[in-house]
């Protein structure tokens, strides 16, 4: 193991490598009989069209229930629409860590949003449970399981829509980590009908890095779909990618890095489609060669099942200390990244944009409070909109899009 990379951690954030996140079940629009405090715990957020669709949970850690709420935005992220409660009201969260946020994806007026339940009298950990609403966020109801198979533990799971967005018609691909078989491996499935049914899920590699998030990219009106993941030996991020969503291509390493350690970082990456080009962010701790980098494949990731995709030669971003980053496609058609990048004044979020995925503009700093991490970037017809939580997500966090902070719903 790397010790002198893992000492570089603060404490707070090596308390987090802690695995497992739990979150409960029952959906309902009943009065709730406790109020947890305002603290942000986690949250996801996509984009469509004008509209950006925010799902933010709050509540305490080891609190009486985490509560889930849905907005949206049509000017950008300056206002939001009415928050409305997704989940229900004896719900909880054992272990989250950050990355390991529930999902929210959608076509239209149908939207899904995806979180780990947890097993009965089980100490961490859980299976999936989803809720669905064909109203744009209005209204919510129970929705179907993406799993086929109750055993073990199933977290940090990304979903993404490839649907038509006149109809609740399209694919709805979800990937997450799953330990049925003993050990964490990462695992798909496919609904045809935005959520109301899903398919069989498989197994698409048996062994992975235990608590880094997925990334998952799908292409609208096509059943091509790609995924990042980190693998088990060596830590590489890994991608595959599916035609069909039945055969996959193998496993190939972003960046061959071949770095090898005996733990988990708990960093992921981060995938966005730009044309018939695929575009990844991965990071890597090997001694040397510490920090976040851009590669690219020309062909979107639809190599089959033959061979392992070709990626471009990996171009760092940012300093040794650059991870957690997220990757969007602006309205005209540049590439923006954003990433957490610790400083000595304390300026952890910063933004790069490219034109073509090769040369990249000097990061610009966008938060400069030093307790901002975890950002997450969207683009609309108005710009690129940037959210991210500042303090602690168990003690007080609070989100901010593009520097406004999002009023809490309670």
């Amino acid at each position: 193991m790397h010790f002198q990379f893992f000492r570089r951690w603060s404490l707070a954030r090596a308390v987090l490598l802690a695995a497992g996140a739990a979150l409960g079940l029952g959906i309902t629009t009943a009065a709730l009989t406790q109020s947890p405090p305002a603290d942000t715990a986690h949250f996801d957020v996509y984009a469509e069209g004008g509209t950006i669709h925010l799902l933010t949970g709050h509540g305490k850690k080891g609190g009486p229930s985490i509560l889930l709420f849905h907005r949206a935005s049509q000017d950008g992220g300056v206002t939001w629409s009415k928050p409305v409660r997704v989940n229900g009201g004896s719900d909880k969260l054992s272990a989250h860590h950050p990355g390991e946020n529930p999902s929210i994806a959608g076509s239209g007026k149908r939207l899904v949003v995806a979180w780990t339940a947890p097993r009965q009298n089980a100490r961490r950990g859980g299976l999936i449970q989803t809720a669905v609403s064909d109203d744009g966020g209005t209204s919510w109801k129970n929705g179907p399981s993406p799993f086929s198979d109750a055993a073990g533990s199933q977290t940090f799971m990304r979903m993404v829509a490839a649907g038509d967005t006149a109809s609740k018609s399209g694919a709805l691909h979800m990937v997450w980590l799953d330990s049925r078989e003993g050990q964490q491996g990462l695992r798909y499935a496919r609904s045809t009908d935005l959520g109301a049914t899903w398919g069989k899920d498989a197994a698409l590699a048996p062994r992975t890095c235990d608590c880094c998030w997925n990334s998952i990219a799908a292409r609208p009106g096509s059943a091509e779909v790609s995924v990042l993941y980190r693998g088990g030996e060596p830590r590489d991020m890994m991608h595959m990618a599916s035609t069909d969503g039945a055969k996959w291509n193998a496993p190939a390493s972003i960046g061959g890095f071949d770095w090898r350690i005996n733990g988990c970082p708990h960093v992921g990456g981060a995938l966005a489609l730009r044309g018939q080009a695929l575009h990844a962010l991965v990071w890597t701790g090997k001694d040397g060669a510490q920090g976040l980098y851009h590669a690219a494949l020309g062909t979107g990731g639809a190599e089959g099942a033959a061979g392992a995709a070709v990626w471009s030669k990996p171009v760092r971003l940012g300093g040794e200390d650059a991870k957690n980053a997220d990757l969007t496609v602006a309205a005209d058609g540049s590439l923006a990244a954003v990433w957490d990048e610790p400083g000595a004044r304390g300026s952890p979020l910063r933004m790069a944009r490219s034109s073509d995925g090769r040369q990249w503009s000097a990061p610009e700093i966008i938060a400069a409070k030093a307790e901002a991490t975890h950002p997450r970037a969207v683009a609309t017809a108005k710009g690129v909109v940037t959210l991210w939580l500042e303090g602690s997500p168990w003690n007080g966090a609070r989100l901010f899009a593009n520097g406004r902070e999002v009023p809490s719903p309670l």
